[in-house]
C-alpha cells in the first residue's frame, strides 16, 4: 500500500474519532478504530488516547497476530477483538466499535 494511501487512512481515522467523540458516542478513552492495510497488516488507534484528540502519528501498525510493527504507542486494548473479526471475515476492511 502506498504511503499516500496510508496517510489518507490515518487522517480518516482521526476524523472518525473526532466525530464519534463530538457526538458523544465515546467518552474518555473509549472506542477504537482499525483499518486493513493489505492482507497482513492493520492500522489501529492507540490505547489510552481520547478519540477526539488523536493525531495521525499516534496510530499503530500491527500484523494479524497482534505484533506491533510500527508506532510509538501501544495498539488498542481491544486489539484481540479486532484481530478476530479480520480473521473470521477476510472481506472486512474496517472495524469501528464505539461505546
Amino acid at each position: 500500500m502506498s504511503t499516500r494511501v496510508e496517510e489518507q487512512l490515518r487522517a480518516e481515522i482521526v476524523e472518525a474519532g473526532r466525530r464519534m467523540y463530538a457526538r458523544g458516542y465515546t467518552a474518555s478513552n473509549d472506542g477504537n478504530i482499525s483499518v486493513r492495510l493489505g492482507s497482513d497488516r492493520l492500522l489501529m488507534t492507540p490505547k489510552s488516547v481520547c478519540k477526539g484528540f488523536m493525531t495521525p502519528d499516534m496510530m499503530c501498525i500491527t500484523d494479524l497476530d497482534g505484533r506491533k510493527l510500527q508506532g510509538d504507542r501501544d495498539p488498542s486494548s481491544e486489539m484481540l477483538m479486532h484481530l478476530e473479526v479480520y480473521r473470521q471475515r477476510p472481506a472486512v476492511a474496517r472495524v469501528v466499535p464505539a461505546h
